[in-house]
């Protein structure tokens, strides 16, 4: 379980929108257990997926033609197609596009976009994050279809209209104002250790993961100044150790 909280917007300083995920996963396939919006990856139905595995199977004999007829000992294996990891994203986002957008004849009558054929050059060779690692590991159907899987995420993040994400989910945001949220805290919010007020802007230290935020006419619960922390935990460590 992760944070369903994610910032959406910033406006300087004194506000900040959240959206929080209802976290309702009926019926939908998602990447995340506190994502069931898609924040990152659009989430899909039971019936995608069973058809993005499909065609996955079907192209992973397209795509890796050359591996395949060597594993079935075939004559003519030196003549087929042996991609690099750029090309198995290409035919493989084409086909995907193809079976969402039909145009033509299979894939070869889907025209990519000057926008996808960046994001797919990108997906092959960006330096800090690629599928180069997932490409290598493809070795038959069952390991070629994390890889399919991760092109089809991909498209469908690529392929979202900018108003269907889930920033825009007005229904799920939660607005905090940072001037109200100092003002709650220097006023109300005491030092768990020392019981001292905290200064204005101050950022408590505590131990839990379930705090209640600063709040109207009561103190949080378990927030502490770090230096009172640091010398309880220093203390204790002290007794354990006598």
């Amino acid at each position: 379980m992760h944070d369903p909280l994610t910032q959406a917007f910033s406006v300087g300083n004194w506000l900040t929108i959240w959206h929080r995920d209802p976290l309702r996963f009926e019926g939908k396939i998602c990447r995340r257990d506190d994502d069931s919006c898609g924040w990152f990856t659009p989430p899909y139905s039971q019936a995608q997926r069973d058809a993005i595995k499909k065609l996955a199977d079907q192209q992973y004999r397209e795509i890796f033609a050359k591996q395949v007829a060597e594993r079935e000992e075939r004559s003519y294996a030196y003549v087929c197609n042996d991609p690099d990891c750029h090309s198995a994203i290409y035919w493989s986002w084409r086909a995907i596009k193809h079976l969402y957008r039909p145009r033509g004849i299979w894939q070869w009558g889907c025209k990519l976009t000057a926008s996808e054929r960046e994001h797919i050059y990108s997906l092959a060779t960006c330096p800090v994050d690629n599928l180069l690692h997932v490409f290598r590991e493809a070795k038959d159907e069952r390991t070629f279809e994390r890889f399919f899987f991760l092109v089809f995420a991909a498209y469908l993040r690529h392929a979202r209209p900018w108003y269907r994400h889930p920033r825009w989910h007005v229904w799920h945001w939660r607005i905090q104002i940072h001037p109200i949220q100092q003002f709650k805290r220097w006023a109300f919010s005491r030092c768990g250790t020392c019981g001292r007020r905290f200064s204005w802007g101050y950022s408590p230290t505590t131990h839990s993961w379930n705090g209640t935020g600063p709040r109207w006419f009561r103190g949080e619960r378990d927030v502490h100044h770090s230096q009172c922390l640091g010398h309880s935990i220093s203390a204790a460590n002290a007794g354990d150790g006598e």
